[in-house]
């Protein structure tokens, strides 16, 4: 899934740049020649900033001088991008067109024609973009199975299978049909894995139709922290640059949000972007299930499935978030709980029906179930949120590779989320508890007398 507009990401790749450089020579360092043919070709950096490797982040930009808000930084000129309308420019516009692929499809086979073809015009960015990445795509077995319990590790497996069928589909026609273009022995499966994994994580948008890789420009780190990121960034018709929004101290690092339109999930920043907030982020989620109704032991299943189909609940699967557990839930739990009685009294309420409670007794009901799954989705997760949290603490880069830490961090904020929601249905259920007592109490009284 790519961001929408502007979406820059944490790099993987660890080189380092030098000096600014004269476009006229041809330097031997793959960042320098890469330097050199973007200020060849229309470019521009700012003598002002540095290409480095930065602990924590991997390559990034750093202010080499104090930077004054509304200098410009950076100018990339569209025609040096390797987007959807300079892919359908290229030699494979008949190819792609013919496929009937997506954009990002078409961009990621136009990738690997570039990368193998002696004279690309875009070798020199190709050349320093990484080999691997840090996005689950290219976790190994081991670090897999340090996300636990946690859905982006089928999110992962179904990924992986599905790029392993559009390479058996779409790359057996390309072998066939376009054979100057494309050979088995070098667009491999791990090649496409490759060239898909560096456009979900480094592609940007410029507009509703077009986007794509943007040389220089997605070599800048990501942060949620907006008050941080000290860049804004410029679309004309043949250009994108970026400019100071602010006053750059020297030796500093310059950031650009992770996203503009809207925030994303660590479990999806891990998939797609290969990395993750180390404080969470505020849309952190996890996926609980609910069994799908026996209609073997159901004699009111019909009904039930009626209901549910009225209030667009036919489904199991719900999102939970840390300010969030979906109304829909309740609703779902409250109609297969209900009995024939409640049913009836539910299809003939054409107001908030299954949104509201149905009686003391099925709320009471509901409440308990919805407890117990919600502790049963804890429990899947083999360590505690404080085992995690000491297991940070404890370990350095050298016990715990990036992408491990990568996974634990994900996988505590599931924890965070399923425990916040244990205690307040725990609380629901006590207060239900003590309510029926209530109840109970003046029947008592009467029977006495």
């Amino acid at each position: 899934m790519r961001l929408a507009c502007f979406v820059l990401v944490l790099l993987l790749a660890r080189t380092c740049l030098s000096q600014p450089h004269d476009a006229g020579v041809v330097p031997d360092d793959p960042m320098d020649t890469f330097l050199a043919w973007v200020t060849h070709h229309g470019g521009y950096h700012s003598p002002k900033i540095k290409i480095e490797d930065i602990p924590s982040y991997g390559r990034g930009v750093m202010a080499r001088d104090d930077i004054k808000e509304g200098e410009r930084i950076i100018s990339i000129p569209f025609d040096l991008t390797l987007s959807h309308s300079n892919t359908l420019k290229s030699d494979l516009k008949a190819v792609v067109e013919s496929l009937q692929l997506s954009p990002t499809n078409q961009q990621a086979i136009h990738l690997l024609y570039e990368k193998y073809k002696p004279d690309s015009f875009w070798k020199p960015y190709i050349d320093i973009l990484p080999r691997n990445f840090t996005t689950s795509l290219f976790f190994s077995e081991e670090e897999m199975g340090t996300l636990q319990a946690s859905p982006l590790r089928n999110f992962t497996i179904r990924r992986k299978e599905s790029i392993a069928d559009q390479h058996r589909v779409t790359f057996s026609r390309l072998f066939t049909w376009w054979p100057e273009f494309f050979s088995s022995s070098q667009h491999t499966l791990s090649e496409l894995e490759w060239a898909l994994s560096a456009i979900w994580s480094r592609a940007f948008s410029f507009s509703k139709t077009n986007g794509g890789l943007v040389p220089l420009a997605d070599l800048f780190n990501a942060v949620q922290d907006r008050s941080r990121t000290k860049v804004r960034v410029e679309v004309s018709k043949d250009k994108l640059e970026y400019f100071a929004n602010a006053d750059i101290d020297k030796d500093t690092q310059i950031f650009t949000p992770y996203g503009v339109f809207k925030s994303l999930s660590n479990a999806q920043l891990l998939m797609d972007y290969g990395f993750v907030l180390e404080d969470g982020s505020t849309k952190d989620n996890v996926m609980i299930v609910l069994d799908p109704i026996n209609p073997k032991q159901d004699p009111y299943i019909k009904d039930r499935e009626t209901i549910l189909d009225r209030y667009d609940l036919g489904y199991n699967e719900f999102k939970l978030e840390m300010d969030n557990l979906p109304h829909e839930v309740r609703a779902t739990i409250r109609c297969v709980l209900a009995t024939q009685e409640e049913l009836r009294e539910t299809a003939e309420d054409r107001n908030e029906g299954l949104y509201k409670v149905i009686s003391p007794n099925n709320e009471m009901l509901m409440t308990r179930m919805l407890l117990d799954l919600l502790r049963g989705h804890l429990s899947r997760y083999p360590t505690t949120l404080e085992d995690d949290e000491t297991l940070l603490a404890n370990s350095t880069d050298a016990i715990l590779s990036t992408n491990t830490r990568n996974a634990i961090v994900v996988r505590m904020g599931e924890k965070r989320i399923l425990r916040k929601w244990v205690s307040v249905v725990e609380s629901e259920l006590i207060n239900l508890t003590q309510a029926k007592r209530k109840r109970r109490r003046p029947q008592q009284e009467k029977q006495e007398l």
